[in-house]
């Protein structure tokens, strides 16, 4: 992944984003984390950002939680996924129960589904399926 390309984590648990950060890091990833208490905040994020055009293509990639109760992560991808500008931004949807019927959607596009808590050979994989950057093999 290139060295430019932000993460955007959008993770209400502390501790939880500490352990994505975390695995990011052990597979060697340097990249700036920025956390958000939701996704609306990424999208708020976005579109304050880059309100005149789009961002260059893998500027950003999403790093969404998915908890049990809330669609926030779900609707946080939709709405990317309709707004033109935003679109091809790759997503990891992190999810505490995989639960394929509730987290398959059609707007998913450009996304992988994990489960939660992200793990280090589970990032590595959705990084490669994303085409973010370096093969795995490069990824410590």
């Amino acid at each position: 992944m290139d060295p430019a390309t932000l993460v955007l984590v959008a993770e209400s648990d502390r501790n939880d984003f500490l352990l994505t950060e975390s695995t990011v890091r052990a597979c060697g990833l340097t990249n700036k984390l920025i956390r958000f208490p939701d996704g609306k905040a990424i999208l708020e994020f976005l579109r304050t950002a880059h309100c005149s055009g789009p961002p260059q293509d893998d500027s950003y990639l999403m790093i969404l939680s998915a908890g049990r109760t809330d669609d926030d992560a779900l609707t946080t991808l939709k709405e990317v996924r309709e707004d033109g500008k935003f679109s091809n931004i790759p997503a990891i949807l992190l999810a505490t129960i995989m639960d394929p019927v509730s987290i398959c959607h059609p707007h998913t596009g450009r996304s992988v589904i994990l489960a939660k808590p992200l793990k280090k050979e589970g990032l590595k994989s959705a990084l490669e399926r994303l085409g973010l950057g370096s093969p795995v093999s490069n990824i410590v």
